[in-house]
């Protein structure tokens, strides 16, 4: 297991906060601090909390995905939201609304997430004020509310693109 912040901290020879501020990248440090600190860092195989990283920024580095896992299309979304989060870094915690029994409600994201991701959405109003309520960016694929940002296929232009390819064969 690797060392302490408060480790790397006094190996080299600096504040918590300057190391924080190192590893993150951040101004106000000098090139040669900064040098130390991730020396000081590798020595001791520290590796950040993302807890910890996510408490001091506010940010949770994580994107929320409400779909219906029950939907095919849905894990084609998935599979390529995943690998686009992975690459920069960021979770995705996947939220299933439930079956039709009960009441939609995304609230429980609320301070989980830091936006939302929402494959083929045939959402009510009244699930779309729940969205709403997360007060957090949100895109939709494959529908188009009024005031949501959405992403859709043109499933006429690839049904023309299909069926042109057919006729030159």
């Amino acid at each position: 297991m690797g060392g302490s912040i408060e480790e790397v901290a006094a190996l080299a020879g600096v504040s918590t906060a300057t190391v924080s501020r190192a590893l993150r990248g951040l101004p106000y440090v000098a090139e040669s601090t900064r040098r130390r600190v991730r020396e000081a860092a590798a020595q001791l195989e520290y590796v950040a909390s993302p807890q910890a990283s996510r408490l001091a920024s506010g940010h949770t580095r994580t994107i929320g995905v409400i779909a219906d896992l029950t939907g095919w299309v849905f894990l084609q979304v998935l599979r390529g939201a995943e690998a686009v989060l992975r690459e920069a870094g960021l979770d995705l915690l996947l939220y299933n609304p439930g079956d039709d029994s009960g009441p939609f409600d995304a609230l429980p994201l609320r301070k989980r997430v830091d936006a939302v991701l929402v494959p083929c959405p045939p959402l009510t109003l009244m699930e779309m004020r729940s969205l709403q309520a997360l007060n957090i960016p949100g895109v939709l694929v494959g529908a188009s509310v009024p005031g949501f940002p959405s992403v859709r296929v043109d499933d006429v232009g690839g049904a023309r693109t299909a069926v042109q390819h057919l006729i030159n064969l």
